[in-house]
């Protein structure tokens, strides 16, 4: 009995998203949202862009219909530290 090749996977070509607006771009409209951001490399500074995070308000609304939370109060962030 002789072995098989081994067949490769199936590829598939997915569309890139879109990456958004450069860092500078991104720096510009939160400096003029009044927000300050500093961080250790320009990589860093499109994961705080706005567009890297879903409506919270959505996302409280769907966990508050689905039953999975209940609506108890709206804050607003002061500062946000990571690292």
């Amino acid at each position: 009995m002789r072995a098989r090749a081994p067949q490769p996977y199936p590829t598939q070509t997915l569309p890139c998203p879109d990456p958004g607006p450069p860092a500078p771009q991104v720096l510009d409209a939160l400096k003029a949202k009044g927000i300050a951001i500093r961080v250790a490399s320009p990589k860093l500074v499109m994961e705080e862009a706005p567009e890297s995070y879903k409506d919270v308000s959505a996302v409280v609304d769907t966990c508050h219909a689905a039953g999975i939370s209940k609506k108890a109060v709206r804050l607003r962030p002061v500062a946000v530290i990571k690292g």
